[in-house]
């Protein structure tokens, strides 16, 4: 049995949210700064920036694009190419 939802698969690369991890961004980001970054790669369902005990920005963060296209564009786009400014 094909499952379908709106005439497209569930199980196709395109319908399916894949979260990725980002590492080294500035520690001055907040979830929104994260946000305005990546939406450019895609549609964004959530950004997380990690955070140790305390609360303090461990400088990496978890975004979830909405499909595995749109996940597969970001990371040949930026994958050890992009370098931010104020990350060590």
């Amino acid at each position: 049995m094909i499952y379908q939802l709106n005439n497209q698969d569930l199980f196709s690369p395109s319908s399916i949210a894949v979260k990725i991890f980002i590492g080294k961004i500035p520690k001055t980001w907040s979830e929104e700064e994260v946000l305005d970054f990546f939406k450019r790669f895609g549609k964004i369902q959530d950004a997380q920036v990690i955070r140790d005990n305390i609360g303090s920005h461990r400088g990496c963060a978890f975004v979830t694009f909405y499909s595995m296209t749109e996940a597969d564009i970001v990371i040949g786009a930026l994958n050890e190419k992009i370098f931010l400014p104020g990350v060590n």
